[in-house]
């Protein structure tokens, strides 16, 4: 069980001021905090409890420490390896289809979303997201990396962080093994992914949304019944 407030140690509660100072002062995913001198002054505690409470924060994924630099915000923004613990679910092509359906439900409404609220900065990621893949197809090396990085843009375009979040854990396990897309599988995906970002750049929701579910569902038709992904092995 959980410490209370009142239970918590030095360390703990100058974590927690710690998270504050990054909120209130909207510190984004790389940006360097105070050294330990400054922050022992700004929270009124000793330099050793600064230190600890860092380690706390690294240890949840909220800050990150570079030998001879300082310490950093984390970019996985106090996102765990495995939040949803899917790296111990031992019935792996099920898990396989069950993750497919959350990804029906969820990646559509974030391509809508995205549509509404991408930034001409995220279209430009965007758009590059889009054409690196064609380089990488011919030579022969597009890969679930590669489509990951396009849908977990998507995501973050969407505006809504839970949503990010949990599409990055559901792609953290399913490019684990970083696999090879099917060939039958890569020309569709290239276009699937040019009418996606076509729409999401003219603003298109409906449209968006549409091509988002086409997409996943052409990808769901590539899955053999034992629920992994075909890679070029198999074809």
């Amino acid at each position: 069980m959980s410490a209370t407030i009142s239970q918590q140690t030095l360390p703990q509660k100058a974590a927690d001021a710690i998270i504050r100072l990054i909120r209130t002062q909207n510190y984004a995913a790389g940006t360097k905090l105070p050294n330990e001198y400054e922050l022992s002054r700004m929270l009124n505690v000793s330099r050793n409890t600064v230190r600890e409470a860092i380690k706390l924060l690294v240890s949840r994924n909220i800050l990150e420490v570079r030998r001879g630099a300082g310490t950093f915000v984390s970019d996985k923004q106090g996102l765990g390896d495995d939040p949803l613990g899917l790296s111990m679910i031992v019935d792996q092509p099920r898990l396989y289809r069950d993750l497919m359906q959350v990804r029906l439900l969820t990646e559509p409404k974030c391509a809508a979303f995205a549509a509404q609220y991408a930034t001409p900065e995220d279209i430009g990621k965007l758009q590059l997201l889009v054409s690196e893949p064609e380089d990488l197809l011919h030579n022969n090396t597009l890969n679930t990396v590669n489509d990951a990085a396009f849908h977990l843009h998507i995501s973050h375009c969407s505006g809504n962080m839970v949503l990010y979040n949990i599409n990055t854990a559901i792609y953290n396990r399913l490019t684990q093994q970083d696999a090879p897309i099917a060939v039958s599988g890569k020309k569709q995906l290239l276009t699937d992914h040019l009418r996606i970002f076509q729409a999401i750049r003219r603003h298109d929701s409906c449209g968006a949304y549409d091509a988002m579910l086409a997409h996943l569902m052409h990808h769901q038709e590539q899955l053999p019944e034992d629920g992994f992904p075909l890679s070029d092995q198999m074809d």
